[in-house]
């Protein structure tokens, strides 16, 4: 499992290049709901790149926004679910 700095990095590194606001910077606490504008399908597809990035499976009923609402909420996400290889 990849340590936590890498985990943010690969999140950052993909929701600054899917989603990008010129300008704003990204930080691991800033709401994605709110502040970034990820919607639901912006979800599903952060889902897509967390199954394909870090080998998890995300569970149905843990798509939540607690689970998605920041880098940081995302990562100890990722972390709880087990195992995974990372980004490179």
């Amino acid at each position: 499992m990849p340590d936590r700095d890498h985990i943010h990095a690969c999140l950052r590194k993909h929701l600054v290049t899917t989603y990008p606001h010129e300008g704003a910077e990204l930080l691991d606490t800033t709401d994605l709901f709110q502040e970034w504008f990820v919607d639901s399908m912006g979800v599903l597809l952060l889902v897509t790149f967390l199954e394909e990035t870090f080998d998890v499976t995300v569970r149905r009923g843990d798509i939540v926004e607690e689970n998605f609402r920041s880098i940081e909420s995302i990562a100890n996400y990722v972390i709880r679910r087990g195992p995974g290889a990372g980004c490179s």
